[in-house]
């Protein structure tokens, strides 16, 4: 900041005025003045001497040295932008009033300025995911700006105001200093102190959560070819037991063979040792339309998208925590593409892919709003869409893996989709693209999307 002062006397000892926070200039000033010995000048109590004086030419004399000291000060604190409201002024007191009354404001001013520093007072409220430090910070400067205007705030209300603010996941903490302490002698510091520990304590009970977010990876394809073997071996097993128990073959009710060497094939899969009742693809289409995950009542409006089987659909997005970006195969799914960001992509398997764009892409929620998905890479060679876990967490969004479903949250903690079903060790969810108008959207349109 001092490099940017029209002067170069002293820069690292007078604090620079570029424009913003007056109030706080003027505080840091005020104590330079002091060390210096000439605050008496700015607040005028230092007058100049009286003609009729017997010393009057030896005062005078040491008056305008102080008053030239005491301006020269006050041109060295501004920025180039600021020093033309002075230009010309010939006294410390004068230059000073000048700054005052256009960044202070007169009475008036002040108090309209008061009035709307203590409503943002009596408004303060913790987010449920705001820091405790950041909590403090915007606190502190409520108070510290309703003194710099010439009010005055107790600790002990500024204490009792934090404790009223704070979410839900403080209660017992703040139940607890309310009863161990004397709100009347405990500072807003030594609340945050307390405040902060408890802090601590949740982020590592929350540490083992933010592990099991990391652990939803994209399972390789031979890892479903295996569950299905499984299924078939089980069932193989069951009918070469009932086999065994009658005798013969429970397909063609034969008695030369068990079930596991039939050759008949199954009528609705073409594939042998099982008959079309047992057949798993018919189960399946019997029980399709069963996995929509089922949304929260209370926030109707923030429940989003549904959950979805896992089938190759231009709709259907995998959560994958070991990828670092959204991507895409589907180009034509992008309402705004840029082609010349380009990336080598290396998936979980070891492969590589060409990132051939970034862009972004409209999706619909199932109440028919439009939402759109941001930074997302498109990757011609890669057949499933991928919802990254990391960039999510970057933008304020969590996660809640357990007992085989996902839930997730907005940075209000308030639910995006619930209940999302672990199918073959993955997770789904279904966001149907906008119609083919959406291609044609454009940036101010785009602009006014919910971003994912």
């Amino acid at each position: 900041m001092a490099s940017s002062s029209l002067f170069t006397f002293s820069p690292g000892q007078v604090p620079i005025f570029e424009g913003e926070y007056y109030e706080y200039w003027n505080s840091q000033m005020e104590t330079f003045f002091e060390s210096v010995d000439l605050w008496e000048v700015i607040n005028g109590e230092l007058t100049p001497p009286d003609e009729g004086d017997e010393n009057f030419a030896k005062l005078q004399k040491e008056f305008k040295k102080k008053d030239a000291k005491a301006l020269r000060y006050i041109q060295q604190g501004i920025g180039k932008t600021i020093f033309p409201r002075i230009f010309g002024v010939k006294s410390a007191l004068e230059a000073w009033e000048i700054l005052r009354l256009e960044f202070e404001g007169t009475e008036k001013t002040i108090a309209l300025k008061l009035q709307s520093l203590w409503r943002n007072f009596d408004n303060l409220k913790m987010g449920e995911q705001e820091m405790v430090h950041d909590f403090s910070s915007r606190t502190a400067e409520i108070v510290n700006q309703i003194k710099s205007c010439g009010d005055t705030i107790e600790d002990k209300r500024v204490v009792g105001k934090m404790l009223r603010s704070l979410p839900s996941k403080f209660d017992h903490v703040a139940a607890a200093i309310e009863e161990s302490k004397d709100l009347s002698k405990i500072t807003m510091y030594e609340l945050t102190g307390s405040l902060l520990a408890h802090e601590q304590r949740i982020n590592r009970s929350s540490d083992s959560l933010t592990e099991q977010a990391f652990e939803s990876k994209q399972v390789p394809k031979s890892k479903y070819n295996n569950r299905g073997k499984w299924r078939n071996n089980n069932r193989e097993n069951k009918q070469s037991q009932n086999s065994d128990n009658n005798g013969g073959c429970i397909i063609c009710k034969k008695t030369n063979h068990v079930s596991k060497d039939c050759f008949h094939k199954c009528k609705r899969c073409k594939i042998p040792n099982h008959s079309q009742r047992d057949c798993w693809f018919q189960n399946k289409e019997k029980n399709k339309g069963k996995e929509e995950a089922k949304f929260s009542n209370e926030t109707k409006e923030e429940i989003l998208f549904y959950s979805s089987a896992n089938q190759p659909s231009k709709s259907v997005w995998y959560l994958d925590s070991g990828c670092s970006n959204h991507m895409t195969g589907n180009r034509d799914t992008f309402v705004k593409l840029d082609p010349n960001i380009t990336s080598q992509i290396i998936l979980g398997d070891g492969s590589r892919k060409s990132g051939k764009g970034k862009g972004d892409i409209a999706v619909q929620t199932k109440e028919g709003k439009e939402k759109l998905i941001t930074d997302v890479l498109y990757v011609p060679e890669l057949s499933h869409n991928l919802l990254s876990v990391g960039q999510l967490m970057e933008k304020n969004f969590s996660f809640l893996f357990d007992d085989g479903r996902c839930q997730i949250f907005d940075k209000t903690n308030k639910v995006i989709v619930t209940n999302i079903e672990m199918k073959n060790k993955t997770f789904s969810l279904t966001m149907p693209l906008v119609e083919d108008r959406a291609l044609k959207v454009d940036n101010a349109e785009l602009s006014s999307l919910w971003h994912l």
